[in-house]
């Protein structure tokens, strides 16, 4: 052990400590022996953990108290190896791990040296102090800081509050010795920390992750919103879809160091950002295609809730994903579902896919009822709220018919052997059912906070503060078939699926642009139905459609519903 002393005032000196590495890894080394003969590892007997397993489980946290121990042990054996008459404890201040040695300071106060001289002749004055209230009080605040015990409580960390939490630091993506730890205490404003640690704490509730980082975020048209949302969230970079906005924007956050971009070059500038992992779509229609083939290219996972990229471009996208070893995960409630039911299971073993459907606005509706609804009927969901164009597609059940086409590529799985029920409470988001009969069905409130979450932090949980099911007032859960005779939506669906090639995109966008029209007053409810055929009738199938045929294909039928439209 290396100590250097030097004076900081006439009653203070700093000691500078470095004690070697292979003293705390020795330490470590033990203590971690000590520890796999009495912890507790499910799947080990009691004193037979391999010392790797609990390396993995309690490295971090058995390291960081081997380091506290040594400070304490050592900076006494500096203040005696350096003959310094101590007054008080130590105050221990910048701890660092050095490639060959723990290295920190400590200050301690000592006794000041005095001289005794002749001082018969002296004559000294006495002062007195007074102590008022506020003197007491800091003192009464001392001790009671010193002296405080912890009860949990709810809410919002607050300065003052002790805190318990797990880390992990990284520079430059990479980890390093002594920057992790799991049930780590601080009471937060006490400074121990590196500047801004406890400030992003501050504000967090119980159960609240903050280790993703936003680098960009796109819009469409609405510039208060994405404003309110690069001032939140600090992003690099932002995109507008058009021009006309993204200088709007630009002007707002002028006093921001974000860069805005537009159209389509400024998508698939956000999807390839070398600084993002994940890329979430959720961008509306086919216009996602392009941005998610260019991210996947790229090496980013996606975290997909755009249905049109897989509905015409599944036999693109998937493929290339697996070649470029990158993750397609599913944000919609019904795929994560699916994805979650599976999660460990051999695929091979799935014998169908249960899609579950509320049935929209209008279940229970025959064909004559649907000849007179209005816009603002088929935009009341019971269950969910979405925005007005997937609602209508709910209310159709050609959303349905999406999920079974998306789920056929996300699982690879034969149209035969998915299924679609309605569930009217939305309890159970999906199922699944095995070779052997065994159904596994994820359930959960009506809320897309979890697949979110879910797909954004895959394979790990993270607590999810917000409603639960009770299930001491769910009193049952009901079946129905989906009625195809009525709701034509899904059929059609899978009738474009089964055809395949560019059928897809022909019944997709067909869809888009009837849907756009019924909320626009142009047309009725079930005109969308009758587009959706005639586009599909009149459509010479491309088997093996590429990207611009697919886009081609979609221009044309958009050209064809407006002309059809037109009179």
């Amino acid at each position: 052990m290396q100590v250097t002393t030097e004076a900081v005032s006439g009653v203070a000196r700093r000691l500078n400590v470095s004690v070697p590495t292979s003293r705390v890894n020795e330490q470590f080394e033990a203590r971690l022996k000590r520890t796999a003969k009495t912890v507790k590892i499910n799947g080990f007997r009691p004193g037979k953990v391999p010392l790797n397993v609990v390396r993995r489980e309690y490295g971090a946290s058995i390291y960081q108290e081997v380091v506290n121990d040594l400070i304490r042990d050592t900076v006494f054996e500096a203040i005696q190896q350096e003959k310094i008459n101590a007054v008080g404890m130590p105050n221990i201040e910048k701890v660092e791990n050095k490639d060959d040695a723990l290295v920190y300071e400590a200050t301690v106060e000592v006794y000041p040296e005095v001289e005794v001289k002749a001082f018969a002749d002296l004559e000294v004055e006495r002062k007195s102090s007074e102590i008022n209230d506020a003197d007491v009080d800091v003192m009464i605040e001392n001790l009671q800081k010193q002296r405080a015990s912890w009860v949990e409580t709810k809410g919002m960390a607050k300065k003052d509050m002790q805190v318990t939490f797990d880390f992990e630091g990284t520079i430059d993506g990479e980890k390093f010795e002594g920057g992790a730890a799991e049930d780590f205490k601080l009471v937060l404003g006490s400074g121990r920390m590196i500047p801004g640690f406890e400030d992003g704490i501050i504000g967090m509730n119980v159960g609240e992750n903050k280790d993703i980082e936003v680098t960009g975020l796109a819009a469409g048209t609405n510039v208060d919103l994405l404003e309110k949302q690069i001032r939140e969230f600090q992003p690099k970079l932002v995109a507008m879809w058009t021009e006309e906005k993204a200088k709007e924007l630009k002007s707002r956050i002028r006093d921001l160091d974000v860069k805005v971009v537009s159209g389509m070059d400024g998508l698939l500038e956000i999807a390839t950002m070398e600084e993002s992992e994940i890329l979430v779509t959720a961008i509306v229609g086919m216009i996602g295609i392009r941005p998610t083939i260019a991210a996947i290219k790229a090496g980013k996972d996606i975290a997909l809730a755009n249905k049109e990229t897989l509905v015409t471009a599944g036999h693109i996208i998937m493929p290339l994903a697996k070649e470029c070893g990158v993750k397609i995960l599913p944000v919609d409630s019904e795929h994560s579902a699916i994805f979650q039911a599976i999660h460990g299971e051999d695929k091979r073993e799935i014998h169908k896919l249960l899609i579950t459907a509320s049935g929209g606005p209008f279940r229970g509706m025959k064909a004559s009822d649907l000849a007179h609804v209005k816009v603002e009927d088929a935009l009341k969901h019971p269950n969910w709220a979405m925005g007005q164009k997937i609602t209508i597609d709910s209310a159709t059940l050609v959303n349905k018919g999406l999920e079974v086409m998306e789920a056929k590529w996300l699982f690879d799985v034969d149209l035969d052997h998915i299924q679609v029920v309605v569930q009217p409470k939305s309890i159970i988001h999906s199922m699944v059912e095995f070779v052997d009969g065994a159904v596994m069905a994820q359930l959960g409130t009506p809320d897309m906070k979890l697949p979110i979450q879910y797909a954004l932090y895959y394979p790990h949980r993270r607590y999810l503060p917000g409603e639960r099911l009770d299930f001491k007032t769910l009193t049952e859960i009901t079946f129905e078939e989906p009625d195809m005779e009525t709701f034509l939506g899904l059929p059609m669906a899978m009738e474009a699926s089964r055809r395949g090639g560019s059928m897809p995109t022909v019944f997709n966008a067909a869809n888009e642009r009837a849907v756009a029209k019924f909320l626009h007053g142009q047309i009725g409810f079930q005109d969308i139905y009758r587009s959706i055929r005639e586009a599909m009738d009149r459509h010479q199938v491309i088997e093996h459609p590429c990207l611009e045929e697919i886009l081609e294909t979609e221009a044309k039928t958009y050209e064809w519903m407006e002309s059809r439209w037109s009179v």
